[in-house]
């Protein structure tokens, strides 16, 4: 089985071989949505068990590219949330005392995972009015 994209559309394709010919020709199974993340009981009824299985397995793998993609733009993002943020509250914007914890708790979560990821504040921030002397080695 085929799978592929056409414009708004997810086509999915039965290969069969035809002798006569000697070549294999392709006939539509059917086409749904590209932005359904599963399989539609229609087009389910018109396949086999094994093109089932394949469809599954597209879904799923496009789910997973897309949880991939999501992760990697919340690591890039966040440090403009993170001034929008601030900005916001020196603006004046109120928050809840519940608010207020669940900021300092994933800043907590965030700060955490940095370090264990080898990313301790110390070795990336440099301290507030200290200048580095050693930015720059001299030569020698």
């Amino acid at each position: 089985m085929q799978i592929r994209r056409r414009g708004k559309k997810i086509e999915f394709l039965r290969s069969q071989y035809v002798p006569e010919k000697k070549a294999s020709t392709q006939a539509m199974v059917g086409s749904q949505d590209y932005f359904i993340d599963r399989l539609e009981p229609e087009l389910r009824a018109k396949m086999e068990p094994l093109e089932v299985q394949q469809a599954e397995g597209f879904f799923k793998q496009r789910q997973q590219e897309s949880a991939a993609m999501s992760r990697r733009l919340a690591v890039r993002g966040v440090a403009s949330e993170l001034r929008d943020a601030t900005k916001a509250i020196e603006g004046g914007q109120e928050l809840s005392t519940d608010q207020a914890v669940a900021i300092y708790r994933a800043m907590d979560d965030l700060a955490k995972q940095l370090k264990r990821s080898g990313y301790p504040k110390s070795v990336v921030v440099p301290k507030k009015n200290k200048v580095q002397t050693d930015a720059f080695p001299k030569d020698d």
